[in-house]
């Protein structure tokens, strides 16, 4: 083994990506079976409808998500890409979140891999795949994925700038920005991070060591194996020319095509730059992306329509006079939201693992800075959004930086195996498997716990036992897309024989925009009508054709006696359905008041 390791060294490099290779079925497994069990619910379908009106008239709505929404016009530019992957344009945009969560998964790794060690990239990235809050969110055509994927390849260009400043690097890092704030703008907090990384990273001393000692570039490494390779089949004269020229690459004062004189005259100016260099890539990269971002979005935010965008709209986010209010009341809920999720879907264990991790770092400070990194980039974006969010707090945002909490558990039982291999060898004369078997026993005591919820989420998603905020919006509550598809075909049979005409509640409880996406195929059978009075048909009824009225809640009273129920379409707690009335006109017409 020595030998060919001596010989191939690429063969080392694919020892440590065979790990990955083998978690992609597993990740793939846990992914697409079933990918289309739990209904659409009410983002998506508004997530499909502005890919609709884009491949509609790509002109005029390029930016549709950022002026209706708020929200970046790359997700919406993909999921048009994505439309015709299948028959049904949902599971192209599902799909597209699950190559997302693919992306992050390999960023995951190489994180781990260069600030620790392959093995605990391998575990961080065996949790992604496990962990229940990603399953859930990786299937859904939803921005987390992409977030994740941006955010985890900010992460990993940052440390690896910070370890070894290099012009590839910052490109790196500035195309994950890029698309990161062209995807959602928590990547916001990517750029304010990214500094922070190469400050606390610098002072590691392996890393301060390296800064002033550069490694050998790859070319010399090379160079120096091939080197090794052919001096035993060259003459006694040359062989000793070859061994000098080696050790002068190997000692960094030669190369094939540098002199002595000139490598030794820029050395200096080298060290010197070097720790600056990654401060200097990073202020760069993080002007040019407020540039774009600002040249991007500035008419947006000015323009006459400003105040209908999301990130200006005080409904998301709480003004700067309401957040010295303190209002504890809404942080209180917030943290409790946020304590419940990591209860669910990280389980205890996990939990425990990453506080291990982060007691590590206060306790050894000279050796604890990678955990220090993660444990800022997994906490610090959660708390500002705790502190701004007023009411739309949902668990898929905090879903981006969930991969640092995993990375930091599987530091902790990286560390805590070698730890106990170090001193079963020193003290007690074991070999390592003790170690590598209390590891083993970690890594399924926190995965157990998940087994059960994602066979759920996979298979039975009606029955998952999900976080309270999630059950009601993905399968008990009106976003939820359970009753849509047997109302459809409802709809469908009523219009078989005679147009029919549909009137959709305005009380912005009913996903519309879903009915008016799928009921477009059926053109010359199905007419919409869109009113935000309540006393619309009341007052002008007509018979032309058979009218139906279509809602999630109890309609007005005004409504009662023109509508007659035709048929209910529970969701799986009962608590919420989708119910079809037929509008009729009654013997008697009650008083309307004039509105």
């Amino acid at each position: 083994m020595y030998a060919l390791k001596k010989a191939i060294p690429l063969f080392w490099a694919a020892r440590d990506t065979l790990g990955v290779l083998l978690l992609i079925p597993l990740y793939l497994w846990m992914r697409l079976p079933n990918l289309m069990a739990l209904p659409v619910f009410y983002d998506e379908t508004i997530y499909l409808s502005y890919a609709r009106e884009y491949m509609l008239d790509p002109q005029r709505n390029l930016l549709i998500s950022a002026e209706r929404d708020g929200k970046p016009p790359l997700f919406v530019w993909a999921l048009s890409w994505a439309w015709n992957w299948f028959d049904e344009p949902l599971t192209g945009a599902r799909m597209l979140s699950v190559i997302g969560g693919g992306v992050t998964c390999i960023f995951i790794y190489l994180i781990g891999k260069r600030v620790l060690s392959s093995v605990a990239g391998f575990l961080a990235t065996l949790f992604y795949i496990l962990c229940p809050l990603m399953v859930l969110h990786n299937r859904l055509a939803v921005h987390s994925s992409w977030e994740s994927a941006a955010g985890m390849a900010a992460l990993y260009f940052a440390c690896a700038i910070a370890m070894q400043p290099r012009a590839l690097y910052a490109l790196g890092l500035g195309a994950a920005l890029g698309l990161g704030m062209f995807v959602k703008q928590t990547a916001l907090f990517a750029i304010g991070l990214t500094p922070l990384v190469a400050f606390i990273l610098h002072r590691r001393p392996d890393i301060w060591e390296r800064l002033k000692n550069p490694q050998p570039s790859f070319l010399r490494k090379f160079s120096l194996w091939w080197y090794q390779m052919r001096v035993r089949h060259l003459p006694q004269l040359a062989r000793n020319s070859a061994i000098q020229s080696s050790q002068l690459i190997n000692e960094r004062k030669s190369t094939l095509f540098l002199k002595v004189s000139r490598l030794y005259k820029i050395r200096l100016f080298k060290t010197r730059s070097q720790n600056l260099r990654g401060f200097l890539y990073m202020a760069v990269v993080g002007f040019l992306g407020i540039a774009i971002a600002g040249a991007a979005y500035l008419p947006l935010q000015t323009g006459k329509d400003a105040a209908y965008l999301s990130s200006t709209d005080t409904s998301y986010a709480l003004t700067f006079k309401e957040i010295l209010a303190f209002p504890l009341d809404l942080w209180h809920s917030n943290f409790s939201q946020t304590w419940e999720w990591w209860l669910t879907y990280y389980n205890v264990p996990l939990l425990v693992l990453a506080l291990a991790a982060f007691g590590y770092a206060i306790l050894r400070p000279r050796f604890g800075h990678a955990e220090l990194v993660l444990v800022c980039w997994a906490i610090l974006p959660i708390i500002a959004q705790m502190i701004l969010a007023r009411q739309h707090w949902f668990s898929r945002y905090i879903t981006p930086f969930g991969p640092p909490m995993l990375l930091l558990a599987a530091f902790a039982i990286y560390r805590l195996g070698r730890y106990l291999i170090r001193v079963s060898r020193e003290r007690m004369g074991w070999s390592g498997a003790v170690g590598v078997a209390f590891g083993i026993c970690l890594v399924l005591i926190t995965i157990a716990p998940w087994v059960k919820l994602d066979d759920q989420i996979i298979n039975h998603p009606a029955e998952a036992q999900l976080a309270t905020r999630d059950r009601w919006q993905y399968i008990e509550g009106w976003p939820s897309g359970y009753g849509l598809e047997e109302s459809l075909n409802t709809l469908r049979d009523l219009a078989a024989t005679d147009p029919i005409l549909i009137y959709i509640d305005q009380d912005n409880v009913t996903p519309e925009i879903y009915y008016m996406t799928k009921l477009s195929q059926l053109k010359g059978w199905v007419f919409f009508g869109r009113t935000a009075e309540v006393n619309w048909m009341t007052r002008n009824f007509r018979g032309e054709r058979d009218t139906y009225y279509i809602t999630t809640v109890q309609p007005d009273e005004v409504l009662r006696p023109y509508l007659k129920p035709i048929k209910s379409f529970p969701k799986p707690s009962g608590e919420s359905s989708i119910t079809i009335y037929h509008f009729v006109e009654p013997e008697n017409k009650p008083e309307i008041p004039y509105q």
